[in-house]
């Protein structure tokens, strides 16, 4: 495995510099350590991570590559920083926040604090952010719509019981824990307390009483103090008859990744123009990239999902056929496809859903760049 880039996304600038890291893997599970050095990094010189998105005035990353140069497959290789961001599932996400012997009420708490740390407000007006592992490794933002799924996929698999919330014109979820219901919000950044200031209340409380959520700073840390905010904060809260209602838990996705031969996951800090949704895109995305050069040779089948006619000679590979997939768990985006045609001219046919295909290319010849973004 090797975490280099042979050609980076993004320019150097004059004293930057790749390194790189190769580590032979001969055991089913292997961990190993790379030391970035330095004595500054970009979370060191952001803005607390607040309601919108946070400003940041540098970054030492540009970017990382991480690539199987062996001739076995690497299945689910995964980076983790000083041992955090282990979100492969929600399962993981789950032993990454919660700790041993706690009570419903810390669990709810733990997970709210992580929930409203991981997120900006912003929205593509689609619901793949209702996936928490896809809005926490892919999408980084969320609604309320959104994320009032955030942390009830997440107490629901902790095990606590949740009920929607009802406010007007903003959405919530409530989450059950020493006997009653209790409002914690990670789009708005709000617990509001009882007027013990110490009891979390629930939405019951602060519709009868709204200046418990006036008070309450709706919003984060990163906003002003503002009496207009507040007192709107407060009027969102006016159902006074029954609760009810649950939420389903929504999404299975799982971070699974695996690296062929000659197949490399490039995480990039900059975004190069590639994005695709509704709407302007969102103030802070990333483009990545998944490169591969397939084998062509005697192992070519074993890559392959099919291989017509597919046989080796002096002249090396000959196939009537050769079909790839190209797997990540990390939307994409758009493609490039760069080949070398002797012999008999070929044609390029692409699948984005697996099942219909469409003629990219025909009769080609000779060296040529494919545009597979359309």
């Amino acid at each position: 495995v090797s975490d280099t880039l042979i050609e980076p996304p993004t320019p150097p600038a004059p004293g930057d510099a790749t390194r790189r890291h190769s580590q032979s893997i001969d055991t089913s599970d292997t961990r190993y350590r790379v030391h970035v050095g330095g004595t500054v990094d970009g979370q060191s010189l952001r803005d607390p991570v607040g309601y919108g998105n946070f400003s940041q005035s540098w970054e030492n990353n540009l970017w990382t590559r991480l690539e199987n140069t062996g001739e076995e497959a690497v299945v689910n290789p995964w980076i983790h920083v000083d041992g955090r961001c282990r979100w492969h599932c929600v399962e993981q996400v789950l032993d990454d926040v919660l700790e041993a012997g706690m009570s419903d009420a810390d669990k709810a708490r733990a997970i709210w604090e992580f929930a409203r740390r991981h997120r900006y407000h912003s929205t593509t007006a689609d619901d793949e952010v209702k996936d928490t592992v896809k809005m926490l490794n892919v999408y980084g933002y969320t609604l309320c719509w959104d994320e009032a799924y955030t942390l009830s996929n997440l107490w629901q698999a902790a095990g606590l019981r949740i009920r929607r919330g009802l406010p007007h014109g903003h959405c919530t979820t409530e989450v059950f824990y020493d006997g009653g219901w209790h409002l914690l919000d990670s789009d708005e950044h709000l617990l509001v307390l009882d007027r013990d200031n110490e009891t979390i209340v629930g939405e019951t409380e602060i519709s009868r009483d709204h200046d418990l959520m006036k008070r309450s700073h709706a919003y984060g840390v990163l906003s002003h103090e503002d009496r207009t905010r507040s007192e709107a904060a407060a009027s969102l809260f006016c159902h006074t008859g029954g609760r009810a209602g649950s939420r389903p838990r929504i999404g299975d996705h799982r971070m699974d990744l695996t690296l062929r031969p000659g197949e490399a996951l490039v995480w990039g800090w900059q975004e190069r123009g590639r994005y695709h949704g509704y709407g302007d895109p969102p103030p802070r995305f990333c483009n990545g990239e998944l490169v591969w050069s397939p084998p062509i040779d005697h192992t070519c089948e074993r890559w392959t999902e099919a291989a017509e006619g597919a046989r080796c000679d002096a002249t090396g590979l000959i196939a009537d056929s050769l079909t790839w997939r190209l797997l990540a768990p990390y939307v994409m985006v758009g493609g490039r496809l760069e080949l070398t045609a002797d012999g008999s001219p070929i044609r390029v046919d692409l699948s984005r859903d697996g099942g219909a295909w469409a003629v990219v290319a025909d009769h080609l010849h000779g060296g040529v760049t494919l545009d597979l973004d359309r």
